[in-house]
Order: C-alpha cells, then structure tokens, then sequence
C-alpha cells in the first residue's frame, strides 16, 4: 500500500484540524496544490525569493532562525514538502523526484513567484536541480547543501533503508533492468526520466555587468546595448545597439552617454533601400553627416 494512500487517508479524517493547528505564525497558510495540502512559511516582502524546504525529519519550525536571518536580505519561503511535517500528500501523488520537483515550481506559481533561489539541502537537492534542468527560468541561483551523489545515496539507502523496503521499489527509482544500473531516474508507460548528470547540461555564457553598473544609473547607451531594451529609449535604437554591441559601425567606436546618435540607412532610400531592421546602423551624429555627403556624391556621380 502507497504511503501517500494512508497520509491521504490521515488528511481526510483529521489531518486537515492538524493542520490548521500548527499555523502559529501570520506568516504560515496552507496552500492546496496538485500534490496535496501543502504547510506554507511566507514572509511576504519585495526582497529577492528565497525557497527553502526543510530536510526531513525537519520541519518549519526547526528553521525559525534560519528564516529570521535570512529574512534581513530575502522573501523567505519555506514549506514542507507532500508527506512531510504539516503537509499531507494527494494520493495520487508518488514522491518522484519529477512531480515533487513540479510541486515546488506550483508553489512558485501559487505565490505569484516569477523566479527564485532555490536553497535545498541533503537529497532534496535532487529536486531544485531537476526544477533547474527543466524550468531554468525560473531559478536565478541554485544552493545546494551536502547534496550526495549517486552512488552516495545507494549507500546511504544501502545502510539505512531496511532491506525489506528495497524491493517493490528498486525498479521504480533506479533504472536497473533497463540496462542503466544505478541510474537514478523513473519509468512511466511512454516515457523514461533520468536525473540528469552536469554534462548534459549546456554551459549557457553570460555578460558580467560591469562594476558598480545599475539600471537607474540613467547610462541607456550602456544598458540598451547590454539587454536590448531600456525604458528611455525608443525600441528600434535599442535594438540596434545591441545587434551592434555598443559601438559605431563607421568610425568602430563606442557610444558614449552624451554622444548624439542617428538612425541611417545603410542603402539610402533615394537608392532603393528598404526601411527595415536589415538596411538599419545607428551612427554618430558626425559619422551620419560624412556617410551622407559620401552618398550624395557617389549618387551624383
């Protein structure tokens, strides 16, 4: 019998007046998600997000002053996951890393919680990492605390898990008789899901801003050239500075803030070109009047 049958059970007698007791603090709701009635901690400011979920036996209130640190500089959230502490699982759910880790994107989702840090510890880091692999948008930093690796948590499981527990479930979790051996992962009837290894996830680059850079630094040359986009440009210059990295294509220098900048026609429209982002270059004011002249000169010739 699936442990989730009996929680659900538990949930539907008196599990629900449990838990609505252990609310102590104005902070903690409940929250109803796919995976069941999830026990939520939610400090509730404009600070960067900041997931946490309690490594089990653990529940919220043994993180009180985790939490109350961690508040000074983040929206702490922090919840204990399906068939943990307060939070009773749906009975449909089978404590996969795929679905808990969906639950923890549904909680996002619930809180109106667009990206956040996931801080996960022991092998609930298996979780933040597969919300990682599959919804990246959705993690700006990923924390991960005495995370093990595989073959850690086999004997980890190995010496802890009584033996009699192994065997309805060996088949489940590791992808043994698919010829994978101690590939931690799940089967379904269609598809097959693997805890993915670091190697196949593609390195994605980023520009580092630079030094002490801030979006209200009012530098819209620097910023539309870096994101393509600013709030005080208009969307075609930015777009063009950022296709040109900044710099001016006729005397391959930067842009600076003060520098008064052109939209030109790189085949001029007397000429036959068009009026479209391909036939586009943002130049210097001065660099748009040479460019001009030359134009005109090569037209009257």
């Amino acid at each position: 019998m699936q442990g989730s049958y009996i929680d659900s059970v538990i949930a539907a007698t008196r599990g629900r007046s449990r838990q609505e007791s252990s609310l102590k603090s104005e902070c903690m709701k409940l929250l109803q998600t796919q995976a069941g009635i999830l026990r939520v901690l939610d400090t509730g400011s404009r600070k960067p997000p900041l997931l946490i979920v309690p490594d089990g036996p653990c529940v919220i209130e043994h993180y009180a002053d985790l939490i109350e640190l961690l508040a000074l500089d983040f929206r702490v959230v922090c919840f204990d996951l399906p068939g943990f502490g307060f939070s009773y699982p749906a009975s449909s759910f089978d404590f996969s890393v795929s679905q808990t880790a969906e639950t923890v994107v549904e909680v996002m989702d619930l809180l109106e919680i667009p990206f956040a840090v996931l801080a996960f510890t022991c092998a609930n880091g298996f979780f933040a990492l597969h919300v990682a692999q599959h919804h990246p948008h959705r993690v700006s930093h990923l924390v991960l605390g005495q995370t093990p690796s595989f073959q850690s948590m086999r004997q980890w499981n190995d010496r802890i898990i009584p033996k009699i527990l192994h065997v309805p479930y060996i088949h489940k979790y590791w992808l043994i008789d698919c010829g994978e051996g101690w590939r931690f992962g799940l089967k379904t009837a269609n598809l097959r899901y693997r805890l993915a290894n670091h190697k196949d996830t593609a390195i994605q680059r980023h520009t580092k801003v630079q030094g002490q850079r801030s979006p209200y630094d009012a530098d819209w040359v620097y910023w539309s050239s870096r994101m393509g986009r600013y709030s005080q440009v208009s969307p075609r210059v930015a777009r063009l500075l950022k296709r040109q990295k900044g710099s001016c294509p006729f005397c391959q220098l930067y842009f600076r803030d003060a520098d008064v900048l052109e939209i030109d026609h790189i085949i001029p429209r007397i000429q036959g070109g068009k009026d479209d982002y391909n036939n586009l270059q943002l130049l210097h004011r001065h660099c748009h009047d040479v460019k001009s002249a030359r134009d005109g000169r090569l037209r009257c010739a």
